[in-house]
C-alpha cells in the first residue's frame, strides 16, 4: 500500500522526507517522517493527512536524520529522533508534546527500539538506554497493589 502524503501539508512546512518510521499508537499506527532540519512530521496512514503540530526543527538534531518509534508498557508512545553522526537525541511523546534530551558521548549512527529500550548505533559499537525508569532494589521489595 503505497502512502500518499499531503502535498500541502510537505510544502506548507518546508518538510523534505529523509527519513521514516512507523509510530504504533493506542489505536492505530502512524507514519513518522523526519528531514534534514531536524523536523518530525506523523502522518495518517490512511488519509495520508498530518496528525498534530509534528516536532519543530532543531539545531542540536539536526542533519541526515536517524528516527524511530516504540509504544512503552505503560501504553505511552514515544518518538526518538536526532542526526547521523550527531551526539545528541530527542525522546518525543506525541499525544502530550513531552521532549526530553539525552546527550551522548559518541555520534550516532542509527536508532532501533525494542520495547521499553532505544538500541544506539554509534561510532564505536551499540549501546542500549531504557526509555523508561528502571526499578531499583527497593522498588522490586515493595509489595503491589492492584
Amino acid at each position: 500500500m503505497a502512502v500518499q502524503l499531503s502535498g500541502h501539508a510537505l510544502n506548507d512546512a518546508g518538510h523534505r522526507v529523509a527519513a521514516v518510521a512507523a509510530v504504533p499508537t493506542r489505536d492505530r499506527t502512524l507514519l513518522a517522517t523526519g528531514d534534514n532540519l531536524g523536523m518530525v512530521m506523523l502522518w495518517d496512514l490512511a488519509t495520508g493527512a498530518p496528525v498534530g503540530d509534528g516536532l519543530p526543527a532543531s539545531t542540536g538534531t539536526a542533519g541526515l536524520p536517524v528516527i524511530s518509534a516504540t509504544t512503552l508498557h505503560d501504553g505511552r508512545t514515544v518518538l526518538v529522533s536526532g542526526s547521523k553522526h550527531g551526539s545528541r537525541l530527542r525522546v518525543w511523546e506525541p499525544e502530550t508534546g513531552t521532549v526530553q534530551h539525552i546527550v551522548l558521548d559518541a555520534a550516532v549512527t542509527c536508532l532501533a527500539t525494542a520495547g521499553p529500550d532505544l538500541i544506539v548505533g554509534h561510532e564505536r559499537g551499540v549501546l542500549g538506554l531504557p526509555l523508561t525508569p528502571r526499578p531499583t532494589g527497593a522498588d522490586l521489595l515493595r509489595p503491589r497493589t492492584t
